[in-house]
């Protein structure tokens, strides 16, 4: 994984975490939130479990986005592609954009 060549004790807690929503890599106090891309980085999709996680700690946590990642002709990933940008993650609502809502119809709106 490229973010062992910047140095990040890595803890993939992806599968069997306590938060499986909210995939994670903690490193001494702060929060590394990483999120993967072939586009160039400028917008990525974020879970409610992740924005959640991010508020909890303020100041806390880190964004990692590695862009520009190359998939090879036959459909594995170029380990050498990719450039990694890190920002402070602060997530507010002025930077998120929700893409889908949860929707729970009412009984009585039911078409028989």
């Amino acid at each position: 994984m490229r973010l062992r060549n910047h140095k990040f004790p890595l803890q993939d807690r992806h599968f069997g975490a306590s938060r499986p929503e909210c995939p994670y890599i903690r490193r001494e106090r702060s929060g590394l939130e990483a999120k993967g891309t072939v586009t160039d980085g400028q917008r990525v999709i974020v879970t409610r479990g992740e924005v959640n996680w991010a508020q909890q700690d303020p100041g806390e946590c880190v964004l990692g986005i590695l862009s520009g990642i190359a998939i090879r002709s036959d459909g594995s990933v170029d380990p050498d592609s990719g450039t990694l940008h890190r920002y402070t993650w602060n997530p507010d609502n002025d930077d998120l954009d929700p893409l889908a809502y949860d929707y729970y119809p009412p009984d009585e709106a039911q078409i028989e």
